[in-house]
């Protein structure tokens, strides 16, 4: 848990406190690695509503059969900034992606009041999951003046057949000049690490996508889920010092190139990476561990 990070956001003196009018939000962040913790990707809140709601507390575990990630947390959502319920998140791509937000508990849970003062919920909760079935427990505060212990079953899984193609692996590339995404493919998603440095100016590092051998597409920055450049054309600038996994939504990109909103389906795709400066020669894009993952019912 931590600050959003949005403008009057970002030190302690502006948290919110008990000021309930305050636009300084709290939001649960998430950091990958995919290597033992040598290296880690950006953090990033995995979801971040516009509204003045909070969340905190928060607890993850990893259901060993299918690698899946869970995690529940306190937000206020849909309440006052005094009232909680307990929300749950998964994700089943090692934390690339996050599903949408489900309300566990039936009833907001109320502080004000407590003999823990106007914000106590409970020091902590905890949380278990085994082959698609979580286990969340949670201090529950509905009943004015009563604490009481909560839990609810929670079945979650994900159904599906992905595939991964890796076209560059350990700084060596794997010959793919063209990958053709199976018919019936529902998700396709591009993955890659990578370190920058663009001194400034109009230096900056391109993604572009071609399908079926037509004229390549820009990736625009709304198909980025994850590692997001800044920039307009450019998507990727500045100086990133340690490497960033940047993810992709291919099939987003596609139903751009084509017209369409059948994504990538039974398509053929081609990468176009490309790193351009307009005066310094010292200019560098790194790349590795670049991969596309198709994934089908």
């Amino acid at each position: 848990m931590d600050l959003s990070g949005a403008p009057g956001c970002r030190n302690p003196f502006e948290e919110p406190r008990s000021n309930v009018d305050s636009v300084c939000k709290t939001r649960i962040w998430f950091s990958r690695s995919t290597n033992g913790g040598l290296r880690w990707t950006k953090p990033r809140m995995i979801n971040d509503p516009a509204t003045l709601n909070d969340q905190f507390n928060p607890w993850m575990v990893v259901d060993e059969t299918t690698g899946a990630l869970g995690i529940i947390y306190y937000d206020t959502a849909g309440e006052s900034r005094t009232r909680v319920n307990l929300w749950y998140q998964s994700s089943f791509d090692e934390g690339v992606t996050w599903r949408a937000p489900v309300r566990v508990s039936s009833a907001a849970s109320e502080a004000i009041g407590t003999s823990g003062g106007n914000f106590q919920y409970g020091d902590y909760n905890g949380f278990s999951g085994i082959a698609g079935t979580f286990f969340p427990s949670w201090t529950d505060r509905r009943v004015i003046g009563a604490q009481q212990v909560w839990t609810a079953p929670i079945r979650d899984s994900k159904s599906g057949v992905c595939k991964t193609t890796d076209l560059f692996t350990d700084s060596v590339g794997k010959g793919v000049a063209s990958l053709a995404v199976p018919a019936g493919a529902t998700e396709t998603r591009l993955s890659f690490w990578h370190r920058r440095r663009f001194a400034g100016g109009e230096g900056g590092g391109t993604l572009k996508l071609s399908v079926d051998g037509g004229a390549p597409v820009t990736v625009p920055a709304s198909a980025i889920l994850s590692g997001v450049g800044i920039g307009d054309d450019a998507l990727f600038k500045g100086i990133d010092r340690q490497p960033v996994n940047t993810v992709v939504d291919l099939d987003a990109v596609c139903d751009l190139a084509t017209g369409s909103a059948g994504g990538c389906a039974g398509r053929s795709l081609r990468l176009v990476f490309s790193a351009g400066d307009d005066v310094s020669r010292e200019d560098v894009w790194f790349l590795d561990e670049v991969a596309v993952t198709a994934c089908r019912p």
